[in-house]
């Protein structure tokens, strides 16, 4: 019997969303990643590795990252997450708000769903949120307009729009696919 590991590294307490705060009026901000904790039971952790590197600069808005583990027999496990600049004493968002509210961050990312028997397919805010978050609040709601029907075999833009306690919120836009998953029938 053998008994071979295929399980990467793993890390605990770390979020999908980097925030960094950087004062009205700048462009960009540095990120400097926190150690992350991570372990591997049969192996141990050869490296770990941010991409881009801890330190870099990156603009305002949301940028993908990914934290790369790698154990002492070279399996590798990629987490991806995202660094979000934001001007910090912000007027409260693209859709309101006052005071020093920070908005909400939509972060979305593209799906593909299984056309239903009418050959056609809908979308749920859910199914395109990609870990959204409100960096001072919580967020009271997620809309995604056009929900569908979507035809079978096509792609659509939709747009994901959340709302934070105090009013303000953001939208960002992916695309929807639908696919025709089921097979012919006699």
């Amino acid at each position: 019997v053998t008994v071979q590991d295929t399980t990467g590294p793993t890390v605990s307490n770390f979020s999908p969303n980097f925030l960094v705060l950087v004062a009205p009026g700048q462009t960009n901000g540095t990120a400097v990643f926190p150690t992350p904790e991570v372990s591997d039971s049969c192996a141990g952790v050869a490296s770990v590795d941010f991409v881009p590197p801890s330190g870099s600069v990156f603009p305002v808005g949301v940028t993908p990252a990914a934290l790369i583990l790698v154990d002492g027999l070279g399996i590798t496990n990629q987490i991806p997450f995202n660094v979000v600049v934001l001007e910090n004493g912000g007027s409260g968002g693209s859709g309101g708000g006052g005071g020093t509210n920070l908005p909400p961050i939509a972060i979305v990312h593209a799906v593909t769903n299984a056309a239903d028997a009418n050959c056609e397919g809908f979308v749920t805010a859910d199914q395109v949120d990609n870990h959204s978050f409100d960096p001072d609040g919580f967020i009271v709601s997620r809309t995604v307009q056009p929900s569908g029907p979507f035809p079978v075999n096509s792609t659509t833009t939709v747009t994901l729009t959340v709302v934070d306690n105090d009013g303000a919120w953001s939208s960002a836009s992916t695309t929807v696919t639908i696919l025709d998953l089921t097979p012919p029938s006699f």
